[in-house]
């Protein structure tokens, strides 16, 4: 399945925290999209075959070397942000309380952008995963403990 849910929530939140341009949202969340499927025991076992033959991995084997478990297979999840207009020097950047922020994850300044991009795409990929089991379990997302309401089934409304 592949999805968007969350992603402009998401680089909105860390934008604003790190300072980049927030006015570059729609144009970055543009094709952003969470990729989910099962990994197959087969496709386990092939990964794990490779691994002993020549230690070598595609970006593909790696993702699913850190979420299969065992031979039985697992689920593999990647998020594709194809726009993303990020920096870690200069701008807004500069100002105190986002170079601290980017100082924090050990992306301030030239060659942290990498990293940063890294951090964005997995922060990305977590609140989209959140925000689809909740949606599947039928509840709603709440912030703060306690604040959840009795949900009655949601119904088709007749026109």
């Amino acid at each position: 399945a592949t999805v968007n849910i969350t992603a402009a929530d998401s680089l909105a939140a860390i934008y604003t925290a790190s300072g980049q341009d927030v006015a570059c949202l729609t144009e970055n969340t543009a094709n952003t999209r969470l990729t989910i499927r099962l990994a197959s025991s087969r496709e386990v076992r092939r990964f794990q075959k490779k691994m002993e033959e020549t230690g070598g991995l595609s970006s593909d084997d790696q993702a699913l070397r850190k979420t299969s478990k065992g031979t039985e297979g697992g689920i593999y999840a990647s998020m594709y942000i194809p726009n993303l207009s990020i920096g870690t020097v200069g701008g807004g950047t500069m100002l105190p309380t986002q170079k601290e922020c980017l100082s924090i994850m050990g992306c301030f300044g030239s060659g942290g952008v990498m990293r940063f991009a890294e951090i964005i795409a997995a922060s990305t990929l977590g609140l989209d995963l959140s925000a689809l089991a909740s949606l599947a379990s039928g509840r709603r997302m709440y912030s703060l403990k306690g604040t959840e309401p009795t949900l009655a089934p949601l119904r088709k409304k007749e026109c």
